[in-house]
């Protein structure tokens, strides 16, 4: 009051989430989970959004995520895919993605989502989705550029072209082989993938009993309990080879894989830390297989780019404990205004194992 009379004060708007856009933070973070969390369309939530008086169209929906990614969400996963380079191990998958638009592509060629991702017991633990036009290696060694320990992948050649210390590969793929081997025998019983198949079992069940160690004592566990069970499978199967002991073609075939892949399929029994498998990368591209079934294509690059980071905001949410809608708004709310701001120490403040995100986000 002042002299008994009232004073109006006015004090400043809120920054615009997105410039142009009446968007909030909370509308962007519902968007973003249902279509990213739980495989949403945006021509399901427009019809939602209808039932609820609200005329937001899918067109609008997906500027706003796009929007979103180049403004907050792109800058974020840089610096989380900064933090994965520095890593000492790094898991590494692709699966399928059909993109519209593409320059000098047909929409029915096939583009690729690459998927990077720290190991389980990593303390920054990281899921991270690279789209790309192709499969061919170049795309992972220009994405990897600047790593130089473990990668863990599956026997896929174009992993050859990055540069990096030692390369794991996986073993539920060899177990995939034969597996796939035994439904062309008319009579499996004795034959060379049984008795293979029967050994790879016996590993991974000591294995699974060893997760619980610390990667020192899995290390030495793994050479002596799994160690002369490994060497048996790798002779039995060259000597299958030699001795042309297989009966189909399947069969050879995943010989053929345990034998070229010697090398990489024994790295683990000689660092604890090392996974048996690469089934991490496949328990992440999950969730984005299962959306891909709902949506079945992106409309555009652009549109494909910010999938790509959206799935990698959600899915390492999910791999630091957060609830990922909290973790998505809670990244829009503390940033809104800074487009363009975003330094290094700001960023590293939003990294999902942050102490007072976990607190926030849980």
């Amino acid at each position: 009051m002042n002299d008994g009379e009232g004073v109006l004060y006015k004090t400043d708007a809120p920054a615009a989430l997105i410039p142009g856009s009446f968007a909030s933070a909370q509308a962007l973070a519902y968007v973003a989970n249902e279509r990213f969390v739980k495989g949403v369309t945006y021509y399901r939530q427009e019809k939602e959004w209808k039932s609820w008086k609200l005329p937001v169209s899918r067109r609008t929906m997906s500027n706003w995520v796009m929007l979103g990614s180049e403004s907050y969400f792109e800058p974020l996963i840089e610096r989380m895919k900064s933090h994965l380079l520095k890593e000492e191990y790094i898991h590494c998958d692709e699966t399928t993605i059909q993109v519209m638009k593409e320059e000098g592509r047909r929409n029915t060629n096939k583009s690729y989502m690459w998927v990077y991702s720290s190991i389980q017991e990593s303390e920054h633990p990281m899921r991270l989705f690279d789209y790309q036009p192709g499969r061919g290696g170049k795309y992972a060694a220009d994405y990897l550029e600047g790593f130089a320990g473990i990668l863990i992948t599956d026997d896929y050649a174009g992993y050859n072209q990055v540069d990096h210390d030692e390369r794991a590969l996986c073993w539920a793929h060899a177990r995939r082989y034969f597996v796939d081997a035994l439904e062309g025998l008319k009579e499996a019983a004795g034959s060379v993938s049984v008795k293979i198949l029967t050994q790879i079992m016996k590993i991974f069940r000591i294995e699974a009993k060893l997760q619980k160690l610390k990667p020192k004592e899995r290390k030495e566990e793994r050479m002596l309990r799994e160690g002369g069970l490994v060497e048996q499978v790798f002779v039995c199967a060259k000597t299958a080879l030699a001795t042309e002991g297989w009966t189909t073609q399947k069969e050879k075939q995943a010989l053929n894989y345990l034998v070229d892949n010697e090398e990489g399929l024994k790295i683990y029994l000689k660092d604890g830390n090392v996974p048996m498998t690469n089934s991490l990368s496949e328990r992440t591209i999950r969730s984005f297989a299962i959306g891909r079934r709902n949506w079945l294509f992106s409309g555009s690059p652009r549109g494909a780019r910010s999938c790509g980071v959206l799935y990698s905001v959600v899915e390492s949410a999910k791999a630091n404990g957060l609830v990922p809608y909290k973790y998505i708004l809670y990244v829009l709310e503390k940033l809104r205004g800074k487009i363009g701001q975003l330094s290094d120490e700001i960023l590293d403040q939003m990294m999902p194992w942050n102490a007072e995100v976990k607190e926030q986000c849980v």
